[in-house]
């Protein structure tokens, strides 16, 4: 049961791990003497951004680093500021559940009946940056991580917007199709804890009004110590969904 309870963590932390600079505080670095300027194409930023308020999907999550190199099927379930909700399969079994609400993150290993509890503090404490539930769920759904009206420096050529900012001494760059005004990716890196990651979006799909990406590739560095994954979404609706199970068993044990 130990390397279950292993194998576990790492479907979590590589989870996690995908928006550790994402929840930077979206204020300007008082630091920064580099000239911005306001976005003079906010209507850009603002197609970006997916209208919803609950979201369902398939998955098949492949993750390679550290010595790990799994793929799992999972279910995703998510209210607007209220859940994130992941069943993860294992050997064709429900292995895990994980919840995660605005303040904890719960995760069930059904496999040895035990479970843990943890703050997005204690989270953010593990990957080193601030973690939130609402810039994991921008994050899922293909959103700009930061508020519309932020200050940007922006150039673009025919096919791509770049935009950047620094903000609370991280850097965020990303890349919008001009045309279409999808996310293309997002690149974060930490200039104090030196971690970066670099999201991709791609096989965009319209779901109802919104459009949302069925790939999401990530590769991301941590020291020495480098990941990459993908997740594969199929299934997405956008339709409400009563409540979900999040019940812990009465026997199980926390870890």
């Amino acid at each position: 049961m130990k390397y279950q309870i292993k194998w576990q963590y790492k479907v979590l932390w590589i989870l996690i791990v995908s928006v550790f600079i994402s929840a930077c505080k979206s204020r300007k670095n008082s630091n920064d003497t580099r000239a911005f300027k306001k976005l003079s194409t906010m209507d850009a930023l603002s197609a970006s951004i997916s209208d919803w308020q609950f979201y369902s999907a398939k998955a098949k999550v492949d993750i390679e680093g550290a010595g790990l190199s799994k793929s799992v099927d999972a279910v995703i379930k998510m209210e607007k500021d209220s859940v994130i909700w992941i069943s993860v399969g294992l050997f064709g079994l429900e292995g895990a559940r994980i919840f995660m609400h605005q303040d904890s993150i719960t995760v069930l290993n059904k496999l040895d009946k035990s479970y843990s509890k943890l703050s997005w503090n204690e989270a953010g404490n593990y990957v080193g940056a601030e973690l939130t539930l609402k810039s994991t769920q921008s994050l899922l759904l293909g959103n700009l991580l930061l508020p519309v009206d932020s200050l940007y420096e922006l150039n673009q050529d025919s096919a791509l917007y770049y935009l950047e900012r620094i903000v609370a001494k991280s850097i965020y760059k990303v890349k919008l199709d001009s045309f279409d005004y999808h996310l293309v990716n997002s690149y974060f890196r930490g200039e104090k804890t030196g971690k970066n990651i670099r999201f991709s979006y791609s096989s965009y799909e319209q779901v109802d009004s919104a459009f949302v990406p069925g790939l999401i590739e990530l590769k991301a560095k941590d020291g020495l110590k480098n990941f990459k994954g993908k997740i594969r979404l199929s299934n997405m609706n956008l339709e409400a969904f009563g409540p979900l199970p999040t019940r812990i068993p009465a026997s199980y044990k926390r870890i």
